[in-house]
């Protein structure tokens, strides 16, 4: 479990980083990101023990030889919700910032 604590502060630590030197987009690249490292998934069916999907997908590809899309299938809920949850926020933080801004 402590590697996930690691695994999870260097990636937004490197999000971090990559975001501060683009100039558009950058909350959404975060977003994408972020889900695309943290989104985990089962390295056996037979056991309990999870991974970051992305690296799964690469190791069945890479040192298996195995095509199987069955680590990429987390990315079918988590980018959905992602991006839903990213949108709101924006769409909420734009209706608090227009609300205060026409009071004055």
């Amino acid at each position: 479990m402590m590697f996930w604590g690691f695994y999870v502060l260097a990636v937004l630590v490197l999000a971090y980083v990559i975001r501060s030197y683009l100039e558009k987009k950058r909350e959404l690249l975060f977003l994408i990101f972020f889900v695309l490292f943290l989104t985990p998934s089962q390295i056996n069916l037979e056991s309990n023990n999870i991974a970051p999907a992305v690296f799964i997908f690469f190791f069945d590809i890479i040192l298996q030889q195995n095509y199987n899309t069955r680590s990429l299938r987390p990315f079918v809920f988590s980018f959905p919700l992602g991006l839903i949850l990213f949108y709101s926020a924006f769409w909420i933080r734009k209706r608090i910032f227009l609300s205060q801004g026409s009071e004055d």
